[in-house]
């Protein structure tokens, strides 16, 4: 039998990464939202219905605002297609 001292160890576990940290905020951030709402409205399903439709409509503001800041000839779009100073000019 191997004594305690010959087991091979683990090495220490590496710290969770900001996305991941971010991930588990947000989920923290919208159980806390949902918790109010159904405190607030004293139903399960208002409650619910308003979360839902918070998140329906941030995301379709996140499309639209997307949708209308970068269209094809939005600058950004065209600095980044444009050819860079550094490069060699073609012959």
């Amino acid at each position: 039998m191997a004594d305690r001292s010959d087991v091979r160890r683990r090495p220490p576990r590496a710290p969770l990464q900001s996305r991941s940290r971010r991930r588990w905020a947000l989920a923290a951030g919208l159980i806390g939202l949902w918790a109010f709402l159904l405190a607030d409205t004293g139903s399960l399903v208002a409650g619910t219905a308003l979360r839902l439709l918070g998140i329906h409509l941030s995301g379709g503001a996140r499309r639209s605002a997307r949708e209308a800041l970068l269209r094809a000839d939005h600058a950004a779009r065209q600095a980044a297609t444009a050819p860079t100073a550094s490069a060699p000019a073609a012959r």
